[in-house]
C-alpha cells in the first residue's frame, strides 16, 4: 500500500465524518432558527464542517489522482 493509498482512505474517512457532522449540524441548526433560537453551538459547526468536508474532498481526490498516475 502506497502513501498516496493510505492518503487517500484517511482523506476519505475524514470526508465522510466531517459531511455527516455537515448534515447533522445544518439539520440541528434548521431546527433551531424553526424554534426562534439562534446562535448555538450547531450554527458555528455547520459551515466549518462543511469546508472541511471540501477540503478532505479535495485532499482524497489529490491522493487518488497521485497514486493512479504516479506510482512509486
Amino acid at each position: 500500500m502506497t502513501k498516496a493509498n493510505i492518503g487517500f482512505w484517511l482523506s476519505l474517512a475524514a470526508f465522510i465524518v466531517l459531511f455527516g457532522a455537515f448534515i447533522a449540524s445544518g439539520t440541528i441548526s434548521g431546527m433551531e432558527r424553526d424554534a426562534n433560537i439562534y446562535g448555538g453551538p450547531s450554527e458555528l459547526i455547520f459551515p466549518i464542517s462543511g469546508i472541511g468536508a471540501l477540503i478532505a474532498a479535495g485532499v482524497a481526490i489529490m491522493c487518488a489522482v497521485k497514486g493512479r498516475f504516479f506510482k512509486n
